[in-house]
């Protein structure tokens, strides 16, 4: 089969490789993905034609000899290899390589990684990261890398296992992958920043412990560029322990990690509010202005979903969606302030301009509250009729 381009044997139970496959010259697209008992693979020196390479979810314990010559090679996934050790200057070698996927349960590939340093070309990656030196070393790259089109950067600390939705693309062809996602899970934060791409779209937070306590998100993340707000399409923190509130509000970081399209949040028992109470230019703030949807669930300690002043800054909200936040009293916080009165008559305007609070969200098109013991809809200085 000399003018064989395409050969695809995933999901076979085939243990190894012939010694043929070496002589495939014009061969374009070798695809083994899901075969998890192959082992062997021969040598792929003279496979110069070869643009797609899937050794998903294989057994192979070591690079393929000859890998470092596949001058044309575009597409390699590597995810779940891992048995898999290669060394940074094979992995530099691949210079043309425009598609990469790292990654697997014991993280032999926090090293292998550092190879992809010097891939200029290198438009989409798959990576996954166990240290967050080697993540943030990684990010300075991306922000260096004019090529790169998309990412899913994953950091997590313990042992996972890997999800279809883990799985962007497949080898028959260099996919289209616009996603810009960082998935940071099973952290314990705190000991060192973790430094977040400049054009990052998603950030997902899942079970993660705040080693630094109860402080805001800028004790634990930062973007460690320019502090230019940035629009981030989905915040979505899943088990996170210790956060009390997300933004401080009084720093570049928090400056600049406002424009939120959806936020969702479920399961911080902790948390209390979006913005620290000791937030002092909140009304100066761009804070939700680009926020659409709003989703929260299991929050156990937020007795307010809005705090006073948000209002005014969420003139884009269209959905609300709240669920099981057993101490939920109100959706937006009255104003509990005592206006200073130094007369008879500006205390008579006030008695006389004492009304329930109307709110304004022009946009909202969806409200669903629901398994709220504690909510009451009903204004403070209103009788139920």
């Amino acid at each position: 089969m000399p003018t064989l381009k395409t050969l695809d044997l995933s999901e076979t139970g085939i243990k190894r490789l012939p010694s043929s496959v070496s002589s495939l010259e014009c061969l374009t697209a070798l695809l083994l993905s899901g075969c998890r008992k192959l082992s062997f693979i021969p040598s792929l020196r003279k496979l110069k034609c070869l643009i797609s390479l899937d050794l998903f979810f294989t057994a192979i314990s070591e690079a393929p000899v000859g890998l470092e010559s596949l001058v044309n090679l575009r597409y390699l996934n590597l995810l779940h290899t891992d048995k898999l050790v290669m060394s940074i200057s094979l992995m530099s070698k691949l210079i043309n390589l425009e598609h990469l996927e790292l990654g697997g349960p014991l993280y032999k590939t926090d090293v292998t990684v550092q190879g992809t340093q010097g891939l200029k070309k290198l438009e989409v990656i798959v990576a996954h990261f166990r240290d967050v030196s080697i993540f943030n070393t990684f990010v300075s790259f991306l922000g260096n890398n004019c090529a790169t089109r998309g990412y899913h950067l994953t950091l997590q600390g313990r042992s996972y296992d890997l999800g279809p939705s883990d799985v962007l693309c497949n080898g028959n062809a260099i996919i289209e992958c616009p996603m810009k996602k960082v998935v940071i899970k099973n952290m314990v934060l705190g000991n060192e920043k973790v430094i977040l791409p400049a054009d990052m779209k998603e950030l997902d937070m899942i079970d993660c412990q705040q080693g630094t306590g109860a402080g805001p998100l800028c004790t634990v993340l930062s973007y460690g560029h320019n502090n230019d707000p940035h629009e981030i399409e989905l915040l979505d923190i899943c088990v996170y322990e210790d956060v009390e509130y997300l933004w401080c509000c009084n720093c570049p970081f928090c400056s600049s990690f406002q424009l939120v399209g959806r936020l969702r949040l479920s399961r911080l028992n902790n948390l209390k509010s979006f913005v620290s109470p000791y937030a002092d230019s909140l009304h100066q703030s761009t804070l939700f202005s680009r926020l659409t949807d709003l989703e929260i669930h299991d929050c156990d300690s937020m007795e307010t979903l809005i705090a006073f002043g948000l209002p005014a800054l969420l003139q884009n909200l269209r959905t609300i969606c709240v669920s099981r936040c057993e101490e939920m009293k109100e959706i937006v916080e009255e104003d509990h302030s005592v206006p200073e009165l130094v007369g008879v008559d500006e205390l008579m305007a006030l008695l006389n301009s004492c009304s329930p609070p109307t709110i304004e969200l022009p946009m909202l098109t969806s409200l669903e509250l629901f398994d709220m013991p504690q909510l009451d809809l009903a204004p403070s200085d209103s009788e139920p009729k």
